[in-house]
């Protein structure tokens, strides 16, 4: 039977999701919203529970592996790196710490580990290609909690940040950020009156990107920015549910997470037109984000419910489930991003 998580603040944070009496609800109506630490697997399960001490596991890393999948926290202060097709359920073999509030995580076209750092609004950069590199460069983001990112190179060519909310709890973003010198900021800000509460985030080969995200009336809303800049276009046919993690196939198709239906959609086009080509596919457990591996021969998601990653095989034709991954997580800490290392070559 899953189970149903508690909310998902940050030990410590006094800001609560509503005002008293008022239920959360991921799909409008709320009022009151502090947007610091917010987790999207607390606002769609709207439900908000106690402090959450932090989670530090004390392991040494072992030597730095190529080839591998990352595991992700929200209430956790680790992203983990296990190793690839773990089908036995082994443990971790190195790990990033001193790391908070993290939704969803990224790898980049070099394989370099990106990480937005809600608590802290930075993004995080740590050097590929070995998983759990050491940390290259910090990334501040003035507007808003990040909670994905997406792009070819991060510290060499611009790449794109989704954020939740803003700062002071309005409207969610994506943020365009670039590194200079072991440092950076977000210096572009792209909004769009359909987003509101902004998930995932996607960027393609020529520097296309797409806001996965939910409207302030509680429907889901696919926005798409040509060259990641302007004001942005709401995207046709798109048939999610919900808000939810975006990927790009091998094809160029994307691939995009339902969380509320618990389903994945695959699509051509969004640009601003989509034209459906595969799903929806029922996930085996509930979750919001998940990557490809570098062949778009598997897709990994993480369930928030279930504390582990989920491992599927996936074709644009259809997902079949292949084993799970729940060695060094816990569930009670939400486990919420996943990313394949190498990426799917998009």
């Amino acid at each position: 039977m899953k189970r149903t998580i508690a909310a998902l603040l940050l030990a410590g944070c006094s800001a609560n999701l509503t005002s008293p009496g008022t239920p959360a609800d991921a799909r409008g109506g709320r009022t009151g919203i502090a947007p610091v630490w917010s987790s999207p697997a607390t606002l769609v399960t709207g439900r908000l529970g106690a402090h959450v001490r932090p989670h530090f596991t004390g392991r040494e890393a072992t030597p730095p592996q190529r080839k591998g999948l990352y595991a992700s926290e929200f209430l956790g202060t680790d992203v983990y790196g296990y190793p690839y097709q773990n089908e036995n359920n082994g443990p971790d073999t190195c790990t990033v710490s001193r790391v908070q509030s993290v939704n969803d995580v990224a790898v980049d076209g070099v394989r370099d580990l990106i990480v937005p750092d809600g608590a802290s609004h930075t993004i995080l950069v740590y050097k590929g290609p070995a998983r759990c590199g050491a940390l290259a460069a910090t990334v501040t983001d003035p507007y808003g909690q990040p909670s994905d990112a997406a792009g070819p190179n991060a510290l060499k060519q611009s790449f794109v940040v989704a954020n939740i909310f803003d700062i002071k709890g309005a409207a969610g973003s994506l943020s365009v950020c670039r590194v200079s010198k072991k440092k950076g900021t977000c210096s572009v800000n792209l909004t769009n009156a359909s987003m509101y509460m902004v998930g995932g985030v996607a960027m393609d080969t020529a520097g296309d990107c797409w806001a996965d995200s939910m409207m302030a009336s509680g429907g889901p809303a696919l926005v798409y920015f040509a060259s990641c800049a302007g004001a942005g276009q709401v995207a046709t046919g798109f048939q999610n549910a919900d808000l939810g993690g975006l990927d790009i196939d091998s094809a160029g198709n994307l691939v995009s997470i339902s969380a509320a239906d618990g389903n994945v959609y695959v699509y051509s086009g969004c640009n601003p037109a989509c034209t459906l080509v595969g799903g929806p596919f029922a996930l085996e457990n509930p979750a919001i984000f998940g990557h490809l591996n570098k062949q778009s021969n598997e897709l990994a998601v993480a369930s928030y419910t279930e504390g582990g990653i989920d491992v599927y095989s996936y074709a644009p034709s259809g997902i079949t489930y292949l084993y799970s991954i729940t060695n060094g997580l816990e569930a009670s800490l939400d486990v919420e991003g996943a990313a394949y290392s190498p990426r799917s070559h998009e």
